[in-house]
């Protein structure tokens, strides 16, 4: 595609930018060529019709106008609902243009995001945070408000698929006969059940229900987002797997070392709600709380912070290691520090020891165990536990016998594996390139993937199943504070699909399961002989009353010290990063969620290679030019955006593109990070960079909307 952005000069720009200067810009392009900029500007939307000259324009608005017709268009599927259709007798208790209320709960990565669902006629239409949730308090995030859309959307599996035609579930069931009756005579040899993240205490019963019966059956658990390591430094820090839960609202000094606090992510409404407290004059002589950040990639923590430094990963390392030698961890040297770097220690040690109590050292869960495990100790001496920081026991399924990812794929090259039952994930985009997943999944006799979509890992099964959306069935889980929810469902299930704990019932022999009876059962249990009143107060709610996760008293023990690791000067820094608008690529096919700009960039519809001036500069780089970035043998190939404070030798790489199913929205935009993602645990990679002939262009709203430089409107 023909470029449209001038050549990037890093030392023009300096000068446009330079000390002293009163310039305001919001692109680079502005920098280097103010008058074809301004060419941009006038030209960007020269008349209607062209709009509709431009094929790609034109399927964007096609796409975009499917997912935003809602139930009306699901209701014209092949298979359709008796509950998606027009009344012909109305029920008495629905008056139409009145809407009813439904405290349930959605899911992101495996928590439970509470929300009230507004409804009108039996269809949920609007969702926003339930006010009563201790982590909620009514607030929602982007991923929340666009659950409905992803129940409305209509490319979401409809039938169950046997070798991709259409079957039934009646079909399945007596597949599953035999397949039962092999796991029997082997004890569970050879059955495997791999899930995707989840904190629902009716799946674990039934995870364990069903290695009863099987008890040579192994499964596996995929962890959240980008929280691999984090089990494992705080194991060395207290010998068992915690989950650390920040006070933000306590704090008067926070000093994070790359560590997205109020980013994209499951924990942000809990973090934004706390951080706001603090963020005006608290008390008359009590201002705002201070904020150190040191970081590779801009985020949005590093945006507010009150001092902020940019570093590649490898020196974050650095600086966490001379924290640990500034409060006597055993075996923590200081290392040669920058004067940049000196500096910004120095000032957020101080601070830290000045605000005992009262401050936080957070460190990113992407890096080595034994660095993150410093941050325990640390708040420890500074009395910052039970106090700005606590933990408790973890909040995700037990992963105690669970087996991870990279052991699965050996089991199946041995030969071991005789059926993989995947449930909620989609390992064949979503696993390291490393592993090669896609390539050795079809050595398994019996593959059954369960899912809302007909996705990459669903193309190479022999069943493909589809999944119940939180919203149209039953469920419970918790939120991240650790308050279960338990999910009810706000309008009946659109297409012929069952719920997870439906399909682990059919799993253990039961025959066509209720779908609230799994959930009823778990909380019948939990409830004992109150169980009619919980239940229903619970349901009203929206969550189990006095159910939080609680503190445990633990005390933390010095890390080994990390290894050193020689600094290649010539290696680029690569750091893997999540998406902000699509996450992991299950959002993907949600076109509300691919136009919203993201955060610091404003791109839309795309991921890129975020690079920094530096390496711009060294490689004659400009945003849209299209770059290989090379790791440990295995290339990807992307359009580049130059990002300003971004470290000097670091280059981002962004999850959720580069589908290849499940959906006309999600397939075919950006680059499959994951094809060079080193493994589970490596979110950090040493690297190559090099230019290829090519150019893509990139839409971004960052210029949009624009008021400096014009006079003002009269």
């Amino acid at each position: 595609m023909t470029a449209f952005a001038p050549r990037f000069d890093l030392s023009r720009a300096r000068d446009v930018a330079g000390a002293g200067s009163r310039r305001f810009w919001s692109t680079l392009e502005e920098l280097v060529d103010e008058k074809g900029f301004r060419a941009l500007l006038q030209a960007e939307f020269p008349e209607v019709s062209s709009m509709f000259d431009d094929p790609g324009r034109r399927q964007f608005l096609k796409l975009m106008g499917a997912s935003l017709l809602l139930g009306g268009l699901s209701a014209c599927s092949d298979n359709k609902s008796d509950y998606a259709l027009p009344y012909v007798n109305q029920p008495e208790d629905v008056i139409p243009g009145v809407a009813r209320y439904y405290a349930t709960g959605v899911l992101f990565d495996g928590y439970v995001q509470p929300v009230v669902a507004t409804t009108y006629a039996g269809r949920p239409t609007k969702l926003d945070g339930n006010p009563d949730h201790p982590a909620a308090r009514g607030k929602s995030d982007a991923f929340a408000q666009t659950a409905i859309f992803q129940l409305y959307d209509p490319e979401r599996s409809k039938v169950p698929l046997r070798g991709g035609v259409p079957s039934t579930w009646d079909v399945f069931a007596n597949a599953l006969v035999d397949m039962r009756a092999r796991w029997r005579e082997r004890g569970g040899e050879g059955l495997h059940v791999l899930l995707g993240p989840t904190t629902s205490p009716t799946l674990q019963r039934q995870i364990a229900a069903l290695t009863s019966q099987f008890p040579k059956m192994h499964w596996s658990h995929l962890p959240p987002a980008g929280f691999a390591r984090q089990d494992e430094a705080m194991r060395l820090a207290f010998g068992r797997p915690v989950v650390p839960h920040f006070r933000l609202g306590r704090c008067e000094v926070i000093v994070s070392l790359d560590h997205d606090l109020l980013g994209p992510g499951a924990h942000q409404v809990l973090h934004a709600n706390a951080w706001a407290q603090h963020r005006g004059e608290v008390a008359p002589g009590q201002g705002r709380s201070r904020l150190h950040v040191a970081e590779s990639v801009p985020s949005l923590t590093g945006t507010v912070a009150s001092v902020r430094l940019a570093s590649d990963p490898e020196r974050i390392a650095l600086l966490a290691q001379a924290l640990g030698a500034d409060f006597a961890v055993a075996g923590f040297a200081r290392p040669d520090l920058q004067p940049a770097e000196q500096k910004w220690l120095e000032r957020a040690v101080a601070e830290l020891r000045a605000h005992g109590g009262h401050s936080l050292l957070t460190i990113g869960p992407q890096f080595d165990p034994s660095i993150q495990a410093l941050a325990p100790l640390i708040n420890e001496q500074l009395k910052n536990t039970n106090a700005t920081v606590w933990y408790s026991d973890p909040i995700h399924l037990s992963a105690a016998d669970a087996q991870p990812l990279a052991t699965l794929t050996a089991e199946i090259e041995a030969g071991v594996v005789d059926t993989l039952i995947m449930i909620d994930c989609n390992p064949v985009y979503g696993s390291p390139g490393a592993l090669k997943f896609a390539d050795l999944v079809s050595r398994v006799g019996n593959r059954v993937h369960v899912g809302l979509h007909a996705d990459e890992t669903a193309q190479l099964c022999r069943w493909h199943l589809p999944l119940s959306h939180a919203l149209e069935g039953w469920s419970d889980g918790r939120a991240v504070d650790g308050t279960a929810t338990i999910i009810q469902p706000t309008v009946r299930p659109l297409y012929a699909s069952r719920s997870v704990h439906q399909v682990f019932d059919l799993l253990a022999g039961a025959n066509d399961p209720a779908a609230d009876g799994a959930v009823r059962a778990t909380w019948r249990e939990a409830f004992g002989s109150a169980f009619e009143a919980r239940w229903t107060r619970a349901l009203h709610d929206g969550f189990v009353a006095d159910n939080a996760a609680r503190p445990v008293t633990l005390s933390p023990k010095a890390p080994p010290p990390p290894q050193s690791q020689s600094d290649e000067a010539d290696r680029i820094k690569v750091v893997f990063q999540l998406d902000p608008t699509v996450w992991d690529g299950r959002f993907a096919n949600i076109a509300w969620l691919q136009e919203l700009p993201k955060p610091l960039t404003k791109i839309t519809w795309d991921n890129v290679i975020a690079i920094s001036p530096a390496i711009a500069e060294r490689y004659k780089l400009s945003n849209g030019d299209i770059a290989e970035v090379t790791v440990d043998g295995r290339s990807v190939r992307g359009a580049v955006w130059v990002v300003p404070g971004q470290a000097a030798r670091t280059v981002a790489l962004y999850f959720g593109y580069g589908r290849r199913a499940g959906g006309d929205v999600a397939v075919g935009a950006g680059y499959d990070a994951f094809a060079v993602w080193p493994s589970e645990t490596d979110w950090l990679a040493r690297g190559a960079i090099a230019r290829v002939p090519g150019n893509y262009a990139i839409a971004t709203t960052q210029a949009h909307q624009r008021m400096d430089g014009f006079d003002l409107v009269r």
